[in-house]
C-alpha cells in the first residue's frame, strides 16, 4: 500500500483546502475552509515576524511503529539552495546540508518548522528511538503550508527504502541542574570543528536543537543566570546526537553520556578506528573483543604488554601512568645556567577525539570502564600519530610541545 501523506494547502489571501492524499496515487479529498481560518493557523504557528514572503510552514505528526504519537523525535528539514548547486551533473541530486532547520516533537508527536523555502524540494527526516522515516515536500506561492505525517520504522525493519544518506549531525541539547531539574533560558554557543558557530537558547523544557552540524569535535560554552559558566568539548557523529549538560552554581558544567542515533551500521569514530586497524597504522589496536577475552578489572591493564610503553603503578606515585620507552626524556631546566633534570616522557590520552588536558594522565582515573570501550589505539611516537591528532599542547608549566611521546586513543561504544 502506498504511503499516506496528509497535505494541507493554504492559498495566499484566498481559499484554503485540506484533505488526505496518497503519496503515489489515488484521488484527493478536499474540504473548503475560509481564508481567515488559514491565516490564523499560519500566524499561530510561526508568528507574523517569522513568516517572510519567500518562506512557508511545514508541520505534521510523528507516530511510532504502533501508530502512537512519538514525543521528543528530531524532525529535520534540509534543502539545496540554487547558489549551492554542484557543477558536476552526477552530483546534481545530492543533498546539501548547508541549509537546514530542525525541531523536536511535543508529547503528542506534533511538530512544525517555519522558514522553509518556496519553490524548492525539501527533504524531511524524523529520527527517534524507534527508528527513522523520510519524506519530501515542496512549497510555492500558492501552497505556503504543508502537513506531513511520519511513521517511524527501525533500520532492522527496513526503514524507508528511499532514505537519503545522512552526512551531518543533528544535536539535541538537554540541560539540567545537579538535582535533575530542567533549566530553561540557557545560552549555548557551539563552535564545530568545521562550519559556522551557532547560538541557541534552551526552552522551558531545558532543550535546544541545532541542525546540520559537521561531525567531529565541537566546543560548547554555556551561560545561565545562577550557574557557573564553562566550556566543554563534545564529540558529534552523523545522525541525531542527544547531549545532556549538567549545570551547577559553583562548578563548571559537566557532560553526561551522549546518545547517538545513527542510520549507519557503524559510527563515524568507529569507522575511523576500524580503518586504521585494518591498515595496521597504530602501534597496537585493542578491540572490544580483545577486552572481553582478557576480562580486565581496570582498562589500563590492557596496556601492560604494549611495546614501547612502560605502565608504572606505585613507585612512590599515586595512580597509574604510561611512560614511553623509546622517546628521549624531556629535560626540565631548573635555572639559567644550563642545569636541569630529566623527566619521563608520558603518553597523552584522547577520548573520542578529545585530548585530555593532563600532560601526565592517571590511567586509573581517566580511562572509561572496560565494558564501555569500542577500541583502543596506541601510537608510540610522533611518526605514527595521525596528523589530525598531533596537535601541539600546553603542559603544566605553560610550555607548548607536540604529543611526540606517544598517544593513547580511546573510542567508546
Amino acid at each position: 500500500m502506498a504511503n499516506r501523506v496528509r497535505i494541507r494547502v493554504i492559498f495566499a489571501g484566498a481559499v484554503a483546502f485540506t484533505g488526505i492524499a496518497r503519496a503515489q496515487s489515488g484521488p484527493t479529498q478536499t474540504v473548503v475552509l475560509d481564508s481567515a481560518a488559514a491565516i490564523v493557523e499560519l500566524r499561530s504557528a510561526c508568528g507574523v515576524a517569522n513568516v517572510p514572503g519567500a518562506t512557508g510552514l511545514l508541520e505534521g505528526v510523528v507516530r511510532d511503529p504502533e501508530a502512537n504519537p512519538a514525543g521528543s523525535v528530531a524532525v529535520r528539514a534540509s534543502w539545496r539552495s540554487v547558489d549551492a548547486a554542484p557543477a558536476d551533473a552526477k552530483r546534481a541530486s545530492a543533498l546539501s546540508d548547508q541549509s537546514a532547520l530542525a525541531t523536536l516533537t511535543d508529547s503528542l508527536g506534533r511538530w512544525h518548522i517555519c522558514g522553509a523555502p518556496l519553490r524548492t524540494m525539501v527533504t524531511l527526516r524524523a529520527a527517534g528511538d524507534d527508528g527513522f522515516d523520510d519524506r519530501t515536500a515542496t512549497l510555492d506561492d500558492a501552497h505556503r503550508a504543508v502537513s506531513v505525517d511520519f511513521s517511524l520504522r527501525s533500520i532492522a525493519a527496513g526503514g524507508n527504502s528511499e532514505r537519503a544518506p545522512q552526512t551531518s549531525a543533528v544535536v539535541v541539547f538537554s540541560v539540567e541542574d545537579r538535582n535533575g531539574n530542567v533549566v530553561g533560558g540557557v545560552t549555548l554557543d557551539i563552535v564545530p570543528s568545521n562550519g559556522p558557530a551557532r547560538r541557541v537558547v534552551t526552552d522551558s523544557a531545558g532543550r535546544a536543537i541545532v541542525a546540520s552540524m559537521a561531525p567531529g569535535r565541537a566546543r560548547v560554552n554555556s551561560l545561565a543566570i545562577g550557574f557557573k559558566p564553562g566550556e566543554l568539548f563534545v564529540p558529534l557523529d552523523v545522525g541525531r546526537n542527544t547531549v545532556p549538560l549538567i549545570l551547577d552554581g559553583a562548578r563548571i558544567p559537566t557532560l553526561a553520556t551522549i546518545r547517538v542515533i545513527g542510520d549507519r551500521t557503524m559510527l563515524a569514530r568507529h569507522q575511523e578506528f576500524e580503518w586504521r586497524r585494518a591498515q595496521h597504522q597504530a602501534t597496537v589496536s585493542i578491540t572490544a573483543d580483545d577486552i572481553e577475552r582478557r576480562n580486565p578489572v581496570e582498562t589500563w591493564q590492557m596496556l601492560t604488554n604494549v611495546p614501547s610503553m612502560r605502565v608504572i603503578q606505585g613507585a612512590g606515585m599515586a595512580g597509574v601512568y604510561a611512560m614511553s620507552t623509546r622517546e628521549t626524556p624531556v629535560v626540565q631546566r631548573q635555572d639559567g645556567l644550563g642545569g636541569g633534570s630529566s623527566v619521563p616522557c608520558w603518553y597523552r590520552v584522547m577520548l573520542d577525539g578529545v585530548l585530555l588536558p593532563d600532560a601526565q594522565p592517571d590511567l586509573s582515573n581517566v580511562l572509561p570502564n572496560p565494558h564501555e570501550i569500542h577500541g583502543i589505539e596506541v601510537f608510540a611516537g610522533l611518526a605514527t600519530i595521525p596528523p589530525q591528532y598531533n596537535n601541539r599542547i600546553t603542559d603544566s608549566r605553560g610550555n607548548t610541545r607536540s604529543n611526540s611521546c606517544g598517544l593513547i586513543l580511546v573510542w567508546t561504544k
